[in-house]
């Protein structure tokens, strides 16, 4: 991960027009899944070890279900995802516009997660935070 290819997985997914034509979209899950098999064959060049690796999906309508349903206990997309509890949440400390950039765009109001895989988060080439952004979703 040192290498940066993970930055190029970053600012794919941070580019307004690709978000723009994907989100709220039925193209959605097919988007993000074909993303997330990039960034896995990333993952299968970089090194032998990393060859038979799979990455988990994150069904986001089976949780987002979840919490439309009167027979289960959570109220919030996180609660309602055992994933984003494993991948350290979403609840870490709050950031506002303009103070998260990657490659020069401004990320949305959103909140820190300082755990896990955050340890080779960069936003640029030369700047590594150690922080990953994840979007409140539904917020």
């Amino acid at each position: 991960m040192t290498s940066r290819n993970r930055l190029l997985f970053t600012q794919t997914y941070m580019d307004s027009g690709s978000v723009a034509q994907v989100v709220n979209t039925c193209g959605a899950p097919a988007w993000y899944r074909k993303w997330l098999f990039g960034y896995e064959t990333m993952l299968w060049s970089l090194d032998l070890t990393f060859s038979e690796i799979t990455l988990p999906y994150w069904d986001i309508f089976e949780d987002a279900a979840k919490r439309l349903s009167t027979s289960t206990q959570c109220s919030g997309i996180e609660s309602c995802s055992p994933i984003l509890q494993d991948f350290g949440g979403c609840e870490g400390e709050k950031y506002s516009a303009g103070d998260y950039v990657v490659n020069g765009v401004e990320a949305v109001g959103a909140n820190f997660v300082n755990s896990n895989g955050a340890a080779h988060a960069c936003t640029s080439s030369s700047d590594c935070e150690n922080v990953t952004s994840e979007r409140r979703m539904g917020h």
